[in-house]
């Protein structure tokens, strides 16, 4: 069977757990994430007039990472699909099996982002829960990480599963 590459596309507010999860899977994964683009000498130290480069910066990352065949995570917030259609499309074109994983879990955010904006960003997070176009490489996973380990990880379990069984998955 031929080896499938994955696209990963993380969509939630700060603290929901998207950076845990990528984290946990960062074996099997290249990680991009706008949030890098801050981080200089282990401190993060956000921007916000930077922001429009970050993500500038995300994007070819990914795009270099598509190219290069390697499985990818885009860990943003991604509230809105106009934030990651793209990401979608490209992955798509490129023969990418594309999962969109919403996390609605509320854990203290690492970024010092204020309470409100969190909770703003949770709401277009809500709002924006309708999906483009269904295709059989695209699918939709809503994450709830709030009484979830790692060995109880469905999803985690899923991916291993299906994707990362070395019997399974040869190239």
């Amino acid at each position: 069977m031929k080896k499938t590459k994955l696209c990963l596309i993380l969509r939630g507010a700060q603290g929901s757990g998207k950076w845990t999860f990528a984290e946990r899977n960062k074996e099997n994964f290249e990680i991009v994430s706008a949030d890098s683009f801050f981080v200089k000498d282990g401190e993060y130290n956000f921007d916000p007039t930077k922001l429009k480069e970050a993500h500038a910066l995300c994007r070819k990352n990914f795009e270099e990472l598509i190219e290069q065949k390697k499985n990818v995570i885009i860990d943003n917030t991604n509230a809105e699909i106009w934030e990651y259609q793209d990401y979608v499309d490209s992955a798509l074109n490129n023969g990418y099996v594309v999962y969109i994983l919403t996390f609605n879990t509320k854990f203290q955010n690492i970024h010092n982002v204020p309470d409100e904006s969190v909770e703003k960003k949770r709401r277009q997070v809500e709002y924006a829960q309708r999906l483009p176009e269904k295709t059989d490489l695209y699918y939709h996973w809503v994450y709830d990480f709030s009484h979830i380990d790692k060995k109880d990880d469905l999803f985690q379990k899923f991916l291993n599963k299906l994707y990362f069984n070395k019997e399974f998955n040869k190239e």
